[in-house]
């Protein structure tokens, strides 16, 4: 069953986009249009178009397999568009010898080997130096992932939309390993998503930079370099003078070198598929990583894949990826992606604070259905609305720099805003890199600040927005040229219609735009839509048939 809060045409107009082509529904919206236009296809040929002489039973019966045909043939397609998320549950150990090795061979001796697990679970991933690991719980998969299944770790209640059977099976699952007094708590692996609007932007490609005050950043004199973590779709899949690389690990020897428990993790990690292809064929990522890329050769890039195709992933695979990071020396991490819920995961809050040399730049998600929502309200979105000091969390400006309609805020959760756009995407998804590159300007001139100096740096010097004030901490949206010059180098940046250095890095699709292209919530939504056009244009072709036979 398909069901829709509105028609798409009723989106369009409650919502318009910016760009009159931009293509706001989801592939379930087209499917459903398709299924509509295949019964009135069916209704208006099928059913009404008959020979003179009426059907024999031959014809009959192909008629009947030409439309059992199209059914499954509808069917395949519509469960090739709705992939299944495997759910999963998160076991924190207590007493276990936690160490720096991360190698998976010695992990299983400290981890679950003396602890009787329930029924029904499956190793999906281990994070040694955390005391976790991740179960997938067999034959349990979410059909709706971008949904998530909160279940509360006190009196385990379970909001009134998750789907009953599967959260009493949860609860059963999670009471019992409670009971194990080795475990410390328990926890939903919850699906995390990086959903934003996907398109090529026609404007001035320096606008964003010059909304934050980055214009002359080419110019901007420091001798250090800065190392960031983008954890998304994947980056850095050829390499580059940008992307970091990992000297202690030999290429394509097959061997863990490092011994740190990621084969050939050269430029980073694959923490989805469990390899080290950072391969984006989603164009997220990529979209993220060319803002950063306006740092140029003063930044070093680690790229840490945890989401996949449709931007889905698991919060023990960003836990993952984030504890890398830090092990890696990042100093700032990049998080355009989340989930909804109205029970924090304690395991992700842990992990960011321990990492608390480090910034956290996060999205503060957005609400493509209607206004943007109030994170300080629940369900909040995560992990962007944790109180953590090394938290930027970040809303998302409209191209006439007003905080955007779909952008969540939030006067205590959300500390700032940037632009939400760049080339090739759209959302706080954008928005979060702005304040990376922010971030890592100040630290490139000033690498002796601390990450909560270079925080409240950039807090303490916004330009004021009255349509962020009530909205966001800071009430305005960050801006480079007033930070640097208040910062202790005193380092200025001279105003240049120079265009931001991009394509530094392998970017995958950010081929420029001419005009209008249409564009969508998620790229995999773009057969759907096809599909949808194909089935429009046979119904218009028939129906035109019929009526040509009548005469």
């Amino acid at each position: 069953m398909i069901f829709i809060s509105r028609s798409p045409i009723e989106a369009f107009e409650k919502s318009p986009p910016n760009n009159p082509c931009d293509f706001r529904g989801s592939a379930q919206t087209a499917i459903a249009l398709i299924l509509q236009c295949c019964h009135n296809f069916k209704n208006s040929f099928l059913k009404n178009f008959r020979p003179k002489h009426g059907f024999t039973k031959g014809e009959r019966m192909r008629r009947e397999f030409f439309q059992t045909t199209i059914a499954a043939l509808l069917g395949l397609f519509f469960f090739s568009q709705v992939q299944a998320q495997d759910l999963g549950i998160i076991v924190k150990y207590r007493n276990r010898p936690v160490g720096a090795t991360k190698n998976l061979s010695v992990s299983k001796t400290n981890l679950s080997e003396s602890v009787a697990l329930p029924s029904g679970l499956k190793l999906r991933r281990q994070i040694p130096n955390k005391a976790i690991e991740s179960f997938k719980v067999e034959d349990f998969s979410l059909a709706s992932p971008s949904k998530g299944l909160a279940v509360d770790r006190g009196d385990e209640n379970v909001p009134g939309d998750a789907d009953n059977q599967k959260a009493e099976k949860l609860k059963q699952i999670m009471a019992e390993l409670k009971k194990n007094p080795d475990v410390q708590y328990v926890e939903v692996d919850e699906v995390i998503t990086g959903k934003a609007v996907n398109y090529e932007l026609a404007t001035d490609p320096a606008l964003g930079m010059n909304l934050i005050g980055a214009t002359g950043i080419e110019g901007l004199k420091a001798n250090s370099k800065v190392r960031i973590a983008i954890i998304d779709s994947g980056c850095c899949a050829d390499g580059g003078s940008n992307c970091w690389t990992n000297t202690k690990e030999i290429p394509d020897n097959r061997i863990d070198d490092d011994n740190n428990g990621y084969v050939d993790d050269v430029h980073g990690w694959n923490f989805r598929d469990g390899n080290n292809d950072l391969k984006d064929t989603n164009g997220h990522g990529s979209s993220v990583s060319n803002i950063i890329a306006g740092l140029g050769d003063k930044v070093e890039v680690i790229c840490l894949k945890a989401l996949d195709d449709n931007l889905n992933g698991s919060v023990s695979g960003g836990v993952e990826a984030i504890q890398y990071a830090i092990d890696n020396g990042a100093k700032i991490v990049n998080l355009s992606w989340g989930y909804t819920s109205t029970v924090p995961s304690q395991i992700l809050s842990e992990t960011i604070q321990d990492g608390g040399g480090t910034l956290f730049a996060m999205s503060a998600g957005n609400n493509w259905d209607g206004q943007g929502r109030n994170n300080d309200s629940t369900p909040s979105f995560y992990p962007s609305s944790f109180n953590l000091p090394n938290r930027l969390a970040v809303a998302a400006l409209d191209r006439d720099g007003h905080l955007a309609d779909y952008s969540d805020f939030g006067p205590t959760t959300v500390d700032v805003a940037a632009p939400g756009f760049a080339k090739g995407i759209v959302g706080t998804s954008a928005a979060a890199p702005y304040v990376s590159l922010v971030a890592g300007s100040i630290w490139i001139a000033n690498p002796e600040m601390s990450s909560l100096e270079v925080k409240k740096l950039m807090l303490d010097n916004v330009t004021p927005n009255s349509s962020l004030e009530g909205k966001v901490a800071a009430g305005g949206t960050v801006n480079l040229a007033k930070a640097l010059a208040a910062a202790p180098s005193g380092n200025t940046l001279t105003p240049s219609a120079a265009q931001p250095v991009s394509g530094a890095l392998p970017i995958a699709g950010s081929g420029a735009s001419s005009g209008c292209a249409l564009s969508f919530a998620n790229e995999a939504d773009r057969p759907a839509f096809s599909f949808l056009l194909l089935s429009l244009y046979l119904s218009i072709a028939l129906v035109g048939l019929r009526k040509s036979q009548r005469k």
